[in-house]
């Protein structure tokens, strides 16, 4: 008997879960795919679901001053 196994896991692609997001402050880098497990925000949050309340680990201002990441794929 043959099984197929889905591979979800690996089918998501940063892509997937929206840009990354630059601090504008202090330039610090919000991945979804890390997340920010100092905030409980698990890895593979993306940025529209990163709570309200998140504040930059590095200067502690709100997301009110996050920037999408520009793309760094090349052409």
């Amino acid at each position: 008997m043959n099984t197929v196994v889905k591979e979800e896991t690996s089918a998501t692609t940063t892509a997937d879960l929206g840009p990354r997001m630059q601090c504008s402050v202090c330039q610090w880098i919000y991945d979804p795919a890390k997340g920010e497990p100092m905030q409980d925000v698990a890895p593979g949050t993306p940025w529209s679901e990163v709570p309200d309340n998140f504040l930059c680990p590095e200067c502690s201002l709100g997301k009110d001053v996050f920037e999408e990441l520009a793309s760094e794929q090349n052409e």
